[in-house]
């Protein structure tokens, strides 16, 4: 249907309106239909006009659906996703990291993956997940607000199942959804838990809750770098309780906070030098001799002063292949 690659596509009711934005680069297209495609194209916009989808399929592509109402009238931004993750160290995670994320036994505790927005702090998490269950096998159950990656099934000795917050938990509001399931999960016995983002003050409790019992829990959030990754992390906690009670139940329930960017790096290739995006990695592991420090500034909500120091501390042992543990 569309011969092209592309990131994302908005989809309106006049096919006159329809833009793409392709993989590279990323300056907005024009579609151009045939008839088929127009027939094609129409049915899709119908189906997602009538039964609110979050997810469709456009030719072999996996899609996320977002409504918006504008004033040309309704139309969907329709986001192509990524079909399966790639391993850690193929993504561009230092292998100290990965090492560390990727022990042998439980991660007791939070895994937070951070950063802006198409960062891949995704993409690492759900890779993450992945590696740890094809490698060490267990059960793990995925919540999605939709389901981003097509990764439902047996791997090894390891089963992933995911989760779309808006196909489940009927009957419930949708800022509560996130927190049931979490709940279920446990009763589940699933050795990992994932959580899609923390949007909202109810996500934040349950992460929380969840990983202070010492489960495996990973998710992600929106933040600009590791210090306002945790802060975010405790104001949403906070929104219905106390800050200094929220600080505590987040200081305790963290194993790790991992600031993913993508920065414009100039690579020499035979056909001459290329701009492209690398992933750069900023960790803070609560582990080792560092941990009841790191800990106590979280606690006290002086995460910000006390990271810079204590995270460089640790990149650097990292890239020198010294254990932090």
């Amino acid at each position: 249907m569309i011969k092209q690659q592309f990131s994302s596509m908005w989809l309106y009711e006049n096919p006159a309106q329809c833009r793409y934005r392709p993989l590279e680069p990323r300056d907005m297209q024009l579609l151009s239909f045939g008839d088929e495609d127009r027939e094609e194209l129409g049915q899709l916009y119908r189906e997602l006009r009538d039964y609110q989808l979050s997810r469709c399929r456009i030719g072999d592509v996996p899609c996320r659906v977002q409504k918006v109402r504008t004033s040309y009238g309704l139309s969907f931004a329709i986001r192509a996703l990524v079909v399966s993750p790639r391993p850690l160290l193929e993504l561009g995670v230092p292998k100290g990291v990965r090492d560390i994320l990727m022990m042998k036994g439980k991660i007791p505790g939070l895994v937070l993956v951070c950063g802006a927005m198409r960062s891949g702090k995704t993409t690492i998490a759900a890779s993450l997940v992945l590696e740890r269950i094809s490698s060490y096998g267990g059960a793990a159950q995925m919540i999605e607000e939709p389901t981003e990656m097509e990764l439902d099934g047996c791997y090894g000795g390891g089963l992933i199942q995911q989760i779309d917050v808006h196909e489940s938990g009927s009957g419930l509001r949708i800022e509560d959804r996130v927190a049931t399931l979490a709940a279920d999960s446990l009763r589940s016995d699933v050795d990992i838990l994932f959580i899609g983002e923390v949007r909202r003050p109810a996500d934040a409790r349950a992460v929380i809750a969840v990983a202070a019992i010492g489960a495996t829990v990973i998710t992600t959030i929106h933040s600009t770098n590791l210090e306002t990754a945790v802060e975010r992390l405790i104001s949403l906690a906070a929104a219905h309780s106390n800050s200094d009670e929220a600080a505590a139940m987040v200081a305790n329930a963290l194993f790790a906070v991992i600031h993913v960017s993508l920065a414009p790096t100039t690579i020499n290739t035979p056909g001459g030098n290329e701009l492209r995006q690398t992933l750069r990695v900023r960790p803070c592991f609560f582990v080792g001799p560092d941990a009841d420090g790191l800990r106590g500034s979280v606690r006290k909500q002086h995460f910000a002063q006390y990271v810079n120091q204590v995270g460089e501390m640790q990149v650097q042992k990292i890239i020198n292949g010294r254990s932090i543990l």
